[in-house]
């Protein structure tokens, strides 16, 4: 990633060409930089976690792109996902803290009033029976998979399974 701060979109793509050009020359025939895309507005969280608009060219529409936050891992659950890509997809495109703020104060108060489907609150944990010290202090997930098996032994989870639960 390049900061290009006060610029616009088609500055981050002339600057990216002119960086992909200048680094392409200095190394090695077949070695070559290529400009991949532009992130307009993005989130940098950490390395490996960000978040924006992707324009693959300048003329492209924008497509929203997560990587490594909570939008696109499968450890939460689908009611946060939704939430925080929405919340994200309105920020990107109003720019507005407070509509944000007032998007997710709904569905929070969507969510205490029981009007949520619980569908939306289901986690799927990996399960690795065995590898716990204690399966009374192991994980929701493994927890919920050795009550199946103590309930029925043919129902006992697959090392890796995702095993669904509500907390």
């Amino acid at each position: 990633f390049v900061l290009l701060e006060g610029r616009s979109r088609a500055d981050a793509f002339a600057v990216g060409r002119e960086i992909a050009t200048a680094v392409t020359a200095a190394n090695p025939h077949p070695m070559e930089l290529e400009l991949e895309k532009v992130y307009h507005p993005c989130v940098l969280c950490t390395k490996k976690r960000y978040v924006g608009w992707s324009y693959e060219s300048e003329k492209a529409r924008p497509v929203f792109d997560a990587k490594g936050i909570e939008t696109v891992r499968r450890d939460g659950c689908p009611a946060e996902a939704k939430l925080l890509e929405k919340c994200l997809r309105l920020l990107f495109t109003t720019n507005d803290l407070s509509a944000v703020k007032a998007y997710a104060l709904r569905q929070f108060d969507k969510t205490l009033s029981g009007r949520a489907s619980l569908q939306d609150f289901v986690f799927a944990a990996q399960v690795r029976l065995g590898t716990y010290k204690q399966e009374s202090t192991a994980p929701p997930g493994a927890q919920v998979a050795v009550n199946r098996r103590r309930l029925d032994p043919r129902d006992a989870p697959d090392m890796y399974e995702r095993v669904p639960y509500v907390v």
